[in-house]
């Protein structure tokens, strides 16, 4: 049994119990066109995170390749990113610019004093991303781009619903959001912005694709009664996109059909309780541990983290941390948005040393709770302890 099928197994009914619900149900049967449901996304999501629009992509990747392209960069034109991040993202900003990577702070996000240094007469933008549900804070970020005169990129791709001051994805050129890593939906991104004429640009790039052709479009055309058997056996979120097919290095640019769109609308509106059960995982899973052989990050009062991963710091690992990262999985915990291996290739092509990037590339797991009851919090915690020493 691979451990993929084991992360379904262990989690069994999580997805079931969150999204098949009255809320789902009534989606499904609603009157309404593919394009009328898609702009009732567009305007509740848009709500929800505090901008004027928002835009539905197939993907978080497609909806940062669309923003980027919409600035008008050359290849020139710089782009600051930190460099502990997924290969895909400096991948996206050097097909038009240029990515200038920055090292982490220990919060895993940029560091803006390293990234003042990075500053070049070249250097345009900066994408700032979130990582695992931790906001950068918005008044320092907001106040470092004005005054290096550079655009702000908020890349809220693990952070849907956080805030560290203004809500994450509210006050950038624009920002981008992956819906199947914050909730129980197979794919799906939206892009965030405010300006109305870059709301047009992105509007019209993206209305050039197609709808998903994937076996979702054929199982819409089936009864209810299917879905729900269908969907009772899939019960991570992060899992479901991969269950459907959309895995590997490729950027998904097929629009969301009617039915995805209807587990998005659903997954939204369950998004507090889905945050509530997080963050008291997060907390448990923590305290299970303590803190004499891990390392956590730390919130201020007025923040809010998601905790769409929690990232585990070891002071003292017994192993390497690709066999800790390979054996939780395993076990059957969600090990996603690990990122040692694509910094390591990103770190032999640089002659910067990213000191704190290093250090979380051999320490740091980071692992998912979303879903997990008690019980599943104290076995992983009890795995997380045998990999110290």
């Amino acid at each position: 049994m691979s451990y993929l099928d084991k992360e379904y197994r262990q989690r069994k009914a999580y997805f079931y119990k969150i999204i098949d619900s009255k809320t789902l149900e009534n989606e499904l049967r609603k009157d309404e066109t593919t394009i009328e449901k898609e702009l009732r996304f567009e305007k509740r999501f848009a709500k929800l995170i505090g901008t004027k629009y928002s835009i539905l992509f197939g993907s978080g990747n497609h909806a940062l390749e669309t923003g980027l392209a919409s600035l008008g960069l050359e290849k020139k034109d710089e782009v600051l990113v930190q460099a502990f991040t997924c290969k895909q993202v400096p991948k996206i900003i050097n097909q038009k610019s240029t990515a200038k990577l920055v090292d982490i702070d220990e919060n895993y996000n940029i560091d803006l004093k390293k990234a003042a240094k990075t500053c070049g007469k070249n250097t345009r933008a900066l994408q700032a991303i979130y990582s695992y549900g931790k906001a950068i804070n918005s008044k320092e970020l907001d106040a470092f781009c004005k005054k290096k005169n550079l655009l702000l990129i908020e890349d809220c791709a693990h952070s849907l619903g956080a805030r560290n001051g203004k809500n994450a994805g509210s006050f950038g050129e624009f920002s981008i959001f992956s819906l199947r890593k914050n909730v129980p939906v197979g794919t799906g991104g939206v892009l965030c912005i405010n300006n109305k004429a870059l709301y047009e640009t992105c509007l019209d790039a993206r209305n050039k694709f197609s709808r998903n052709s994937s076996v979702v479009k054929k199982i819409i055309e089936m009864k209810l009664s299917f879905y729900k058997k269908y969907f009772s056996s899939i019960d991570f979120p992060y899992l479901l996109w991969s269950k459907l097919g959309y895995g590997g290095d490729a950027v998904n640019k097929e629009r969301l059909d009617k039915f995805e769109i209807s587990l998005a609308l659903a997954s939204i509106e369950q998004l507090p309780k889905i945050i509530e059960q997080t963050r008291k995982n997060a907390l448990l899973l923590k305290k299970e541990l303590g803190e004499d052989k891990f390392v956590f990050t730390r919130d201020d009062k007025k923040e809010f983290n998601v905790c769409t991963r929690v990232p585990i710091y070891f002071k003292e690992p017994n192993a390497s941390i690709e066999k800790i990262w390979f054996e939780l999985q395993e076990e059957g915990f969600e090990t996603g948005l690990f990122y040692t291996s694509d910094f390591k290739k990103t770190a032999r092509a640089s002659k910067d040393k990213f000191s704190f990037s290093k250090r979380a590339s051999e320490h740091m797991v980071p692992v998912g709770v979303q879903g997990l009851k008690k019980e599943q919090i104290i076995e992983l915690a009890t795995k997380i302890k045998s990999f110290s020493k």
